[in-house]
């Protein structure tokens, strides 16, 4: 049996509520953590000892600045990089624990196509010692705890900062499912390495810690204890694995200008939208505009849209296409209307 150990926050739960919702055994009707006091409970191995040290500086938080991805990369994270205050966390004797951020469907949706190739996280070292520890990578469990273990890379730190880790083999991103991105840390006693920030925390997503296989959000254990781990995931468009929109040709007609968008990438492109706006004309009396929405674009597919016009007089049209998955592209041009015929588009 271990401890319970924190300083710096005040934290009150009562054992039957731990029990219920931890599957923690506390002896005594009531577990009482007084700021700056310590308070000793006996409890099951599985559950998470965390034994934070807050700081007022703005040390963490300006530093996160320092760390970004590569060209041709972008990084999935819930910190605030403005954030006021660094909280630092660890075991109150010592050991190895993970600190977690849980990225669902809702962050994935544009990284259909993606792989997921490295994370980072922020890891505090004044002391210059040397730490250890494995980013891991989870695919999905539950809402509350991750399933298979899908990488698992070693690491080490012997100072303050950023620690980046290259997944030795890359893991194809599934838009419609969960990724755990885990850092794993052993310390020593009276040490605090991971770093998250003041919240808010974003709920079942950016404060999830793992002690001997027990997982729980930090923010469950007091309103108060509002953090958000500094970890990211490092995500890249790999070879030809990509969603890339195309506007292929802007043409008139009878009573209209058209367009045709192709999917010139390898994966099919997320509720891609069109828009074409037209404007001119004789004092400008026209100003038309039309919105499409095609939920799946193949790859190699294309999809028209257009948007009648009447009226007499030049014209400027412009048509711009984009999707979740996908950089938006523009494209201009002009015209000649003479009444329900569109000409001269160039």
């Amino acid at each position: 049996m271990e401890p319970y150990y924190i300083e710096g926050i005040s934290l009150i739960l009562r054992g039957e509520q731990m029990h219920r919702r931890y599957g923690i055994t506390v002896v005594g009707a009531t577990l009482a953590i007084i700021m700056f006091a310590v308070s000793v409970f006996s409890a099951t191995a599985g559950a998470p000892l965390l034994f934070p040290k807050r700081s007022t500086i703005l040390s963490a938080c300006n530093e996160t600045s320092g760390q970004r991805s590569l060209i041709g990369e972008e990084s999935i994270s819930f910190y605030d990089p403005n954030c006021q205050q660094e909280t630092g966390i660890g075991l109150t004797s010592g050991g190895t624990f993970e600190g977690a951020i849980r990225i669902t469907p809702s962050e994935l949706a544009r990284y259909q196509g993606w792989n997921l190739i490295a994370a980072q996280v922020f890891i505090s070292n004044d002391d210059g010692s040397e730490h250890r520890g494995n980013l891991k990578i989870y695919e999905q469990g539950s809402p509350i705890h991750p399933g298979i273990l899908l990488s698992s890379e070693p690491y080490t730190i012997t100072e303050r900062g950023w620690v980046r880790v290259n997944l030795s083999e890359e893991i194809a991103l599934n838009s419609t499912k969960d990724i755990w991105v885990s850092f794993e840390i052993t310390h020593a006693a009276g040490e605090h390495p991971l770093i998250a920030v003041e919240g808010p925390a974003t709920d079942g997503k950016s404060d999830w810690v793992a002690n001997n296989g027990s997982w729980l959000e930090l923010q469950s254990m007091d309103s108060t204890f509002d953090l958000t781990w500094i970890i990211e995931a490092i995500v890249a468009r790999i070879g030809p694995s990509r969603t890339e929109l195309q506007i292929e040709t802007i043409s008139g007609g009878f009573f209209g200008v058209r367009t045709t968008i192709e999917n010139i990438g390898d994966s099919e492109a997320i509720n891609t939208t069109v828009g074409i706006t037209v404007n001119g004309g004789l004092l400008v009396f026209i100003n038309k505009n039309s919105l499409t929405l095609t939920p799946g674009l193949a790859a190699g597919a294309s999809v028209g849209s257009c948007v009648r016009v009447f009226g007499l007089g030049k014209i400027m049209i412009t048509v711009k296409v984009e999707a979740v998955n996908a950089d938006p592209r523009v494209k201009s041009a002009t015209g000649f209307v003479l009444g329900p015929l569109v000409l001269g588009i160039k």
